[in-house]
């Protein structure tokens, strides 16, 4: 071995170790941070080389990204732009993922890494960044080891606590660029306005299904066509529904459309900070006369060697023009094109890119308009979550509390009595050996004597209980897991399992009529001809509506399941306003249809109650039956 390679080597353990020891260092600093707003981790990068050559990039980075060196429209600048560049991405997930490693590799100097949450097995379709080992793991740790690794040159911010409107300033001002890799209504208004009050572009992208988007907020140039770009709120001043904003644990997403979006928004940034955004003087502001840093606009004018015939930083920016200037200073080709007041919308299926004009920036609009109310003293105050109707993460909605507890089944209760299992009690409280726990227990006297009309019970044919199972969850999501195909294994090898179960989609049950009629009518039995009850209870001509002498009586228990319990609730509040129209209920509150066969005079009492199944099919995966996937 030559003398030479043994001093390199050596070199290198040297090195080495000192970055073994600055990353000891920073972890038993974060071990004693408490702050709960933000961790925050930093990586410096490794030590640089002495620099020999006309220009700050050393012999490795040269090596390292010599294949955008030697493109002519880009070349040393734009490198040595990326390389004193900063970028925020706000969000790990599958837009932040290939983001995030795109622009480690193309030499972005700093890069900070915003996100809560922790990685699940579920994310790794989409979130390339992470892998399996990394399950469990905060996607900000799995994140940064993953550009560390892919980059070592690279600066790294964690901020595993997220961002809120406390913190968000001090976070979002310390870079160039800003990134939106979130998913939620809540999260994309808090970032737009940091950043217009930080004068900073945002790139900002969303993908659910097989589609995306991605524009630029927030940019200004001197360039007419991106002079009046608007900010988020210019272009959705009002919070959509929460209906209309769906996310990618709800909708689904195809994992590769994340992964193009997330590409182009880190492409938007490289274009903004090779060819537009001077990181060194780092003025950028949408706010006219405002900088960061307090520097003159025009002194980088002055600089200029040649007497070009425009102004070189003119706005913060250099001109979005096909003219070169000829300045040394200014080496880089500028023929970007930023999608600043543009939309390009993604069809992955049809395989197309089309691109739409933005409304302009709004003079009303409250943070970036001619008289903001969103500024950086009322910021912090601003409640997000108000004013969406969302919360800031990109977790599952929120449970419904729609139906009172009593109109809730938890699915141990459920399987008890499909199973007609007296051992096994619901955890809440409710009684599986009782066919219902709301007035329909026919050996309680309290049910037939409080009224003096009623006939003796003695004279009563009590049945075995009915179950019909009405699932409301989209086709596709009862195919991934189909619960009826697991009661049926269990009904041939248990033997007790009696139901009927149908498939009714709560959306299409809304929307269509034909649908939820159907449905009715499968609560309310099909088999009979029904004597209608009116509303206060009475049976059409004026009779009782309880039972009467050698009447067969049948208790009726309607299940509802969904997803998560959420949409099953609205579907029992559904039926049951469609079923009072027609039929009355007893004190009990279940519905009571009094109808007799075909050719016979003897009457059939039928008493329903519809109930939800709390937490849906993920509690019943967790519960009854561990071995089905949970969504």
């Amino acid at each position: 071995m030559s003398p030479t390679s043994c001093h390199e080597m050596e070199q290198e353990i040297a090195r080495l170790r000192a970055e073994v020891a600055e990353l000891k260092a920073q972890c038993a600093t974060k071990a004693t941070l408490k702050s709960p707003e933000a961790v925050v981790t930093s990586l410096s990068p490794l030590s640089k080389e002495p620099i020999s050559y006309n220009h700050s990039l050393t012999k490795s980075e040269v090596e390292r990204f010599s294949r955008q060196l030697v493109l002519p429209s880009f070349g040393i600048e734009g490198q040595e732009r990326l390389c004193r560049g900063s970028v925020l991405i706000i969000g790990c997930g599958g837009l932040g993922s290939p983001a995030a490693l795109y622009l480690a590799a193309a030499g972005v100097g700093r890069i900070g890494l915003v996100d809560r949450d922790v990685v699940e097995v579920s994310n790794l379709h989409r979130q390339i960044i992470h892998t399996t080992a990394s399950a469990g793991m905060a996607k900000v740790e799995s994140a940064a080891a993953a550009v560390r690794a892919l980059n070592p040159l690279v600066q790294v911010d964690v901020y595993g606590n997220g961002i809120t409107p406390r913190n968000v300033l001090d976070i979002v001002g310390k870079y160039d660029v800003i990134l939106d890799a979130t998913d939620n209504p809540a999260s994309r208004y808090l970032i737009n306005d940091a950043c217009v009050v930080c004068g900073k572009p945002l790139v900002s992208a969303a993908s659910v299904g097989t589609d995306g988007q991605l524009t630029v907020y927030n940019f200004n140039s001197s360039s007419k066509e991106v002079q009046a770009c608007p900010c988020y709120r210019c272009v959705f001043p009002e919070s959509p529904a929460a209906g209309n904003c769906a996310r990618c644990s709800d909708a689904g997403v195809l994992g590769v459309v994340p992964g193009v979006m997330g590409t182009l928004q880190a492409l938007e940034a490289v274009k903004i900070l090779a060819y537009y955004l001077d990181p060194v003087s780092k003025f950028h502001s949408t706010r006219s006369g405002e900088s960061l840093e307090g520097v003159d606009a025009s002194s980088d004018s002055q600089n200029c060697s040649q007497n070009c015939s425009r102004n070189c930083s003119q706005n913060n920016y250099q001109n979005n023009s096909k003219d070169k200037c000829s300045s040394s200073s200014t080496k880089v080709t500028n023929r970007a094109e930023i999608l600043g007041g543009k939309l390009l919308i993604f069809d992955a299926l049809a395989g197309k890119f089309s691109t739409v004009r933005l409304r302009g920036r709004s003079p009303k609009c409250v943070v970036c308009g001619d008289n903001p109310t969103i500024q950086r003293g009322s910021l912090p105050d601003y409640d997000y979550e108000t004013f969406t109707g969302q919360p800031s993460n990109d977790g599952p909605p929120k449970p419904l509390r729609v139906l009172a507890q009593e109109e809730r089944l938890t699915p141990m209760a459920a399987w008890a009595m499909l199973t007609e299992d007296a051992g096994e009690l619901d955890p809440k409280g409710y009684d599986a050996t009782k066919v219902s726990d709301s007035g329909l227990d026919l050996e309680s006297e309290s049910d037939l004597n409080s009224d003096p009309k009623s006939k003796s019970k003695s004279n009563l044919q009590k049945t075995d209980p009915e179950f019909l199972v009405i699932d409301v969850r989209p086709e596709n999501q009862i195919q991934i897991v189909d619960l009826q195909v697991k009661l049926d294994q269990d009904k041939r090898t248990r033997g007790k399992l009696s139901y009927e179960y149908v498939v009714a989609p709560y959306l299409k049950m809304q929307a269509q009529s034909v649908l939820l009629d159907s449905v009715v009518q499968k609560c309310l039995g099909g088999d009979f001809r029904r004597e209608a009850a009116e509303a206060d209870g009475q049976v059409e001509g004026g009779g009782d509506a309880r039972p009467g002498d050698d009447e067969k009586v049948i208790d009726k228990e309607v299940l509802v399941l969904c997803r998560r319990g959420n949409h099953s609730q609205l579907a029992v509040r559904l039926l049951k306003d469609a079923i009072g129209k027609q039929v009355g209920r007893d004190d009990g509150g279940a519905f009571v249809v009094r109808s007799r066969k075909e050719g016979s005079e003897s009457h059939v009492t039928t008493r329903i109650q519809i109930r939800d199944i709390e937490g849906g099919i993920t509690a019943w995966a967790e519960q009854v039956h561990k071995e089905l996937p949970i969504l």
